[in-house]
């Protein structure tokens, strides 16, 4: 799939085996120019504390793998960070001073 068909959800990797989500995308006309990302095992710390749930590494990294069972059950591609960046797509992190827009998603 190309990586102009990239949307929010969708979730990217680095090469060093961290994983994370697109909260934004920002295209001028049909073409993606900068994503906006959040790390996903952080936001999946805040999502369970949000919840209520007590912090445990070992239920927020299910719940991460969770998640990435469900974009690939959905036949969306894992994207390469690195790919997108020599594609000349430019990503930002999402400002971890403010809260997530959608903390319970």
């Amino acid at each position: 799939m190309s990586m102009q068909q990239i949307k929010e959800q969708d979730i990217l990797h680095d090469e060093y085996g961290n994983y994370y989500e697109v909260l934004a995308v920002q295209k001028d006309g049909d073409k993606v120019k900068a994503l906006e990302v959040t790390n996903l095992f952080f936001k999946e710390t805040f999502k369970t504390q949000a919840a209520g749930g007590e912090f445990s590494a070992d239920s927020v990294l299910a719940a991460m793998n969770d998640r990435i069972a469900q974009v690939q059950q959905a036949e969306r591609p894992i994207y390469a960070l690195g790919d997108l960046l020599m594609n000349r797509i430019a990503i930002y992190a999402m400002d971890v001073t403010k809260p997530f827009s959608d903390s319970l998603a």
